[in-house]
């Protein structure tokens, strides 16, 4: 399968409309998320598929519709402003956009028209018991949330800026964005997606809930979170009124998992594990959770999905994956020899962060290796990954998940969304207990050679094999050993001292400035926090970021060699 074809696209005239099979057509359009849910359905349903986002202006809806169809489009989601210009253009309608006035989803191929707007809201509530419900807005999309809550017998109010629009739903009209006395609260204006923020006095205890979804849904939901209200975005209602769209163009069952992976974290459990199992069988990327950090998985022995990793974080072709086995009886099977000393390093630290680089069997892809003779292999310990991997057939490439050379993600708020939006899901999971990468060594009949420190230390080591042997310049053996690397947008400088202008880490309770961070003086503790400190450092837009340098013994050698690289 081609899985070009499930990269987004967004085209801001709709003149220029690329050959493609759907469409969300609104204004704005960009921040949409339909294509990525409804492309990587398509890729869980194995059908060859495309669905663009297509800018549309108000007035010019019923020329873009007839141009798509022309182009041969199959259909199109209708989003905001233009539901009911949507609703003028088709010639006939299902059962709620007669009933609401407004569609969402056509199909062009019949010119009809269809609602899944109100059932997908009324899906999404599914659990919460009838009350009273205030709607703010009187658009579209309120009139659909009206219209569905009206049919499952809530007892609704409306509240808009033109109270005449209000009125003209037939339902209790509220003068005031005051919340007592009701149960439920939703935003179906798209003030967030204009960043504005509206002035609803929080009263009592409900679900304040936002028809958009993302960032723009923030301001609503922080106000309702902070008044006591329990919040929810319109992310589920897409998910639910997507499968319904893609049901009645496509006549199949909706993959309603896959939906929900392909726009939010998910946990390794229940439905999720044989959509997530299936992604990488199709070799598609996965985001993972490891006890080092978060990483980018695919089937290490599918050159084609290893090329997907390479090409999403940009990674050079001589930089190796390493590869993540389900236990030693795996890992054998990709290393041509495995001495005595593998096994009593895989005895003391397997499953752990601890990898090993030895001789590779030939059916190893080279891709995976960057063209070398040897494979570097681990054994995770992290709940998820293990239990992943003992549900595959095969070992999993799992680099961090993060753009070349910049900083490794340790929870799931620091993943990088140019790099998430390429793979097929994200799983959930807690911040890293180690925060930095695996420590890697060379190990053959001869001895062990440190190529890079990491979360197990030499000293470690050594008491389990004996003196680890002077390391020659081997800078592509491994993963990870490029001189500048792990490193944040933001220049680093270390330092022996911060003083109180300074931005930037020191070791300790005391700190001189306001933008310092007091790291602390145990270095397995201060390895946790170092990505995850600097990666809130490298967004509040300073100009550079100091590091007062760690001591100078055994024991840090893991975090200097992070530091040293960061600097380059």
């Amino acid at each position: 399968m081609d899985l070009s074809r499930y990269e987004a696209v967004v085209v801001d005239d709709w003149r220029l409309a690329p050959a493609a099979d759907y469409a969300v057509l609104g204004d704005p359009v960009a921040h949409s998320l339909s294509p990525r849910l409804h492309t990587w359905a398509y890729a869980a349903l194995c059908l060859e598929r495309s669905y663009v986002a297509i800018r549309v202006p108000s007035g010019e809806v019923g020329a873009a519709l007839d141009h798509l169809q022309r182009l041969g489009y199959r259909g199109v989601n209708v989003t905001v402003p233009h539901k009911a210009e949507a609703f003028a253009w088709c010639p006939s309608h299902d059962e709620w956009a007669a009933r609401v006035g407004v569609v969402n989803t056509i199909d062009l191929r019949t010119r009809h028209g269809a609602n899944t707007d109100a059932p997908g809201f009324l899906a999404s509530l599914a659990g919460l018991a009838v009350g009273r419900a205030l709607v703010l807005g009187a658009g579209g999309s309120a009139v659909a949330v009206v219209r569905a809550l009206e049919r499952a017998g809530w007892d609704v109010t409306v509240w808009a800026r033109r109270p005449e629009a209000a009125q003209a739903l037939g339902v209790g009209v509220a003068n005031t964005l005051r919340t007592e006395g009701f149960d439920l609260v939703v935003n179906a204006t798209s003030a967030g997606l204009a960043g504005e923020t509206l002035p609803v006095e929080w009263v009592g205890t409900g679900l304040a809930y936002d028809l958009v979804y993302g960032a723009a849904a923030q301001p609503f939901l922080r106000a309702a979170h902070q008044a006591g209200w329990a919040t929810q975005d319109g992310l589920s209602m897409l998910i639910h009124q997507a499968a319904l769209a893609l049901a009645q163009w496509e006549g199949c069952e909706p993959p309603v998992a896959a939906m929900h992976c392909a726009v939010q974290p998910v946990p390794y459990s229940g439905e999720y594990r044989a959509v997530v199992q299936g992604h990488l069988q199709r070799g598609q990327l996965v985001v993972v959770p490891t006890e080092t950090v978060f990483g980018l998985a695919a089937n290490a022995l599918d050159p084609e999905a290893v090329a997907r990793i390479f090409a999403a974080k940009g990674r050079p072709a001589d930089n190796p994956l390493i590869v993540h086995v389900r236990d030693v009886a795996q890992a054998q099977s990709l290393a041509a020899e495995w001495p005595d000393l593998a096994q009593k390093l895989a005895d003391a630290f397997w499953p752990g962060p601890l990898t090993m680089v030895l001789p590779k069997q030939t059916h190893v892809p080279a891709i995976t290796t960057a063209g070398l003779d040897s494979v570097a292999v681990r054994c995770p310990r992290h709940p998820v990954l293990p239990a992943l991997l003992a549900d595959l057939e095969f070992p999993l490439a799992a680099p961090s998940a993060n753009l070349s050379e910049s900083l490794s993600p340790t929870a799931l708020d620091d993943l990088e969304p140019r790099l998430t939006r390429r793979a097929a899901a994200v799983l959930q999971g807690e911040p890293t207990e180690f925060g930095i990468e695996s420590t890697v060594v060379r190990v053959t009949p001869d001895g062990v050679r440190l190529l890079r420190p990491g979360a197990i230390s030499r000293a470690q080591i050594e008491a389990v094999v004996g003196a680890i042997l002077a390391n020659d310049a081997e800078e592509k053996a491994s993963p990870g050993l490029r001189k500048r690397h792990y490193a944040p947008r933001t220049p680093i400088h270390l330092v022996d001292q911060l003083d109180a202008s300074h931005p930037g880490l020191v070791i300790g309770s005391a700190t001189n400035g306001p933008h310092q961070v007091a790291m602390p003086d145990e270095p397995q503790a201060y390895a946790q926090r170092l990505y995850r400190e600097l990666a809130r450092l490298d967004c509040a837009g300073h100009e550079a970021i100091f590091i007062q340098r760690p001591p100078n013994s055994p024991e840090w050698e893991a975090v200097h060699d992070r530091l040293n690289r960061m600097v380059g």
